[in-house]
């Protein structure tokens, strides 16, 4: 019976493994750092990093936030809807 159960969750995790895979989201069971956005624009957007095996999700709020600060670089947007940013150069 032990047997049984053990090849049973070996399949749950192939299928699951199968299943990132599939949707393009190896890089969720990877090593690699990762940045995902859920519901994005939306008021219930979330950011989720993982950055060095460290998870952190942010929720976004209608808080605001004042200060100064200096400019690190400009973002374009390509003709196929990409976005780049290109660092400033001396940014730290």
């Amino acid at each position: 019976m032990g047997n049984l159960f053990d090849v049973a969750i070996l399949l749950a995790v192939g299928f699951l493994v199968v299943a990132l895979t599939g949707f393009g989201l190896s890089e969720v069971i990877s090593g690699e750092d990762v940045t995902i956005v859920k519901n994005p624009g939306q008021s219930d957007m979330e950011i989720i990093t993982r950055t060095a095996g460290e998870v952190e999700r942010l929720e976004r709020t209608d808080d605001l936030n004042e200060g100064r600060g200096y400019a690190i670089g400009t973002v374009y947007r390509l003709e196929d809807g990409s976005v780049i940013w290109v660092p400033q150069e001396g940014t730290p």
